[in-house]
This record gives structure tokens, sequence and C-alpha cells, in this order.
């Protein structure tokens, strides 16, 4: 990858005094871990509603069962590309009370096993790139870029093993941008019976119909993260170094939606450092009509986390992993809460797409189900 010789500020937008959100850490779990069991790279959290901790182990490619409070239940697959086994698990979820669904980003496929044996039940292929995931209803949203249709995402309607491929790319997704390989992303919130859609890269999220008609558009607004610059793509391309382009703008990094009816939007500032990955992460609040929005509280997490996110009801966990004295992993869900009592609230520029002027009251306060 070539760069020029330039090198530029990360942005030149205008920083706020807005007041944050308060995030109120509640107390940790301490997964179990032993020589013979143990995560070895996290790379996937999920949180059944009966409190259990599922844990993708992407060293020894597996799933791990924990209790509310960490104990070690069970683990299940293994390394290989026969039923049941793994060549790259990377994502989590429940499709029903008793079924967890694991994404294989190598493989394309998703197989399902049961929740508390661990037993392999089945599996189905996808065609696309995965990006992230996330739970409808009786429905699986993936992040998927499936290149020869153009599509960004995909739902898998698991009771009649039904996938439609929705939303085009982004047009700053062309092949060889920078936006699209250092930015490139996407991530998905389902809203009863519309969506919310993210894209690394793009300023603006999308507000569609479940079957991908657009809706409308809103930002973040920017108070403390860097943002996202209007011509993001030169500023990284000017830069002398892979350092450099990391540095010009937010990545968009998860969506999550509380039960309160609002969004929760996760955004990291990342640096590049003796290739080790930085980050600062920031937390804002969408409110449930989209309007207004509670931007950029800091989430108290070590900069060298690699952080990987759940929700339970109106509680925000993220599994990090840290290394202790004795120079041994240590995981831990991490549990907060989200406080917006003494907020600023800031204009999104929600903007509706076509003739009407507005968003149906069904979908300005979508009815709520539980986010994972």
């Amino acid at each position: 990858m070539l760069f020029g010789a330039a090198a530029c500020e990360p942005t030149d937008r205008p920083r706020s005094e807005a007041i944050p959100a308060r995030v109120v850490p509640l107390e940790d779990v301490v997964l179990a871990e032993s020589d013979s069991s143990y995560i070895g790279r996290p790379v996937g959290l999920a949180v059944h509603p009966s409190g259990e901790f599922f844990v993708i182990d992407g060293f020894r490619p597996r799933v791990l069962r924990y209790s509310r409070s960490g104990e070690l239940l069970t683990e299940f697959g293994r390394s290989g590309e026969g039923p049941g086994e793994f060549i790259a698990p990377s994502g989590l979820a429940f499709t029903s009370d008793t079924t967890v669904a694991v994404i294989d980003l190598r493989g394309n496929f998703i197989s399902l096993f049961d929740r508390r044996s661990g037993e392999y039940k089945r599996r189905r292929a996808f065609v696309g790139s995965y990006r992230s995931i996330s739970v409808g209803r009786d429905s699986l949203w993936l992040g998927l870029w499936n290149e020869e249709r153009g599509t960004a995402l995909a739902v898998w309607s698991v009771s009649n093993d039904s996938i439609s491929y929705l939303l085009p790319l982004p047009e700053v997704y062309a092949p060889q941008s920078l936006t699209r390989m250092l930015l490139g992303h996407t991530v998905v919130a389902p809203f009863g019976d519309s969506l919310v859609v993210g894209f690394g890269g793009v300023g603006r999220l999308v507000i569609a119909t479940q079957r991908g008609a657009q809706l409308a558009t809103f930002e973040v607004p920017v108070a403390r993260r860097r943002g996202l610059p209007s011509d993001v793509e030169n500023r990284m391309r000017e830069t002398n170094s892979m350092e450099g382009a990391v540095r010009q703008s937010s990545l968009l990094w998860s969506l999550r939606r509380l039960t309160s009816g609002a969004l929760l939007v996760v955004h990291a500032d990342m640096e590049l450092r003796s290739k080790t990955y930085l980050m600062d992460l920031f937390v804002s609040v969408i409110s449930p009509d989209f309007k207004t929005a509670c931007v950029d509280a800091p989430l108290p997490l070590g900069r060298d986390a690699q952080p990987w996110f759940a929700s339970a009801g109106d509680t925000l966990l993220v599994l990090e992993q840290t290394v202790n004295a004795s120079d041994r992993p240590v995981s831990t869900v991490r549990r907060f809460l989200v406080d917006t009592t003494d907020c600023t609230w800031m204009p999104t520029g929600l903007e509706v797409v076509g003739s009407s002027g507005q968003l149906s009251s069904s979908r300005s306060a979508p009815p709520v189900t539980r986010s994972r």
C-alpha cells in the first residue's frame, strides 16, 4: 500500500462542551479459567436472558458457556470443516431460548447448537464477507458484504431457512479505497419492524424497513471523539504511514438497542503503535425518536483492550482480556449502566427519505425487543 509524503491532523471538526452520559461501572464477572480450559483469544460474546455468557475462543476454535457468576459450564466445537467444527468462528447469537448460532467467518456458514448441551444441530451456508451479527424476530441479521450482489446486509429467516441480501454497499467502499480497507464495517440493530444500519467510514446511519427500503438517515454528533472528516479518504492517502492513516477518524464499532427504546452507539479512536492497536472508546445514546443524541462518554477500558460487546436489557457488557501479574490472561465481563440524566442532548440532523416528510409513529418509538 502506497502513501503520499504529506501528513495532516486527524480532524478539523469543532469540539463541543456538551455534557456526556455518565458511564456507571457495575460488578465485573471474572470468567473461570484453568490450564486445561482457558480463553486463548476471545473473538465474540453473547449473553442469554438467563444471564449465561457464551464466549468464542479464536485461538482454539470453540465456544465456552459460563454461568452468570463466571463458572465454566460446557464447551463445544473444535477446529475443522465438518459438522460442529469451525475454521474461524467469529460471532454468535441466540435463535431461540434453546439454540445458539455461531458464524464461521472463513467457512461461510452458520452452525446451530443446543444451548445447554452443545449438541450440534445443523448449519446454513451464506455468501459474502461477514462483519457483524444481531437478532431480530425469528431471524438473524448479518453485516455481510456480498460483492456479486453489491449488498451490505443479509437476513436469515430461521423458520423457513431463507436468506435475503439487502441494502447496497456504500459508494465509498469502492475496491482499493482506504475507507473500505481501514474503516469498512457494517453493524445493524433491529427495531421492531425497522432497522438501524451503520457503516464504518460513512457519516450517517440509515433507518430502513426489514425489506431494505431506506426510511431516514441521521448522524451521531461529535463532542470528544475524532469524528469523520468529509475528506477522510484524501486525508488517509496523504499521510506517510499506516499509523497516520488510522488516526484520521473515528471507527464505528457497535450498535445496541436498549429496552428503553434508545440506541447505544460505540465509536473507537484508534492508534497503531509497534504493530499493536490502541483505542479510546466512546459511548453515545440516540433517543427513541432518533432526533437527539447524548454523545461521546468515555468508556473506562484499557487502551490495549480488544473489546467484544453485548447487552442485557439496558446494561452494556464488554468482554475484556488482560494479563495479570503472573503473566496469565484474565477474561472479564465488564458491566456498565449508561446514565443520561444530566446529558446535553444534541440534534442528529434526522432526514426522512421520501415524500411523506415524517417517520410513522411506530418507527419513531419502536416496540421494545431484547437486544443481544
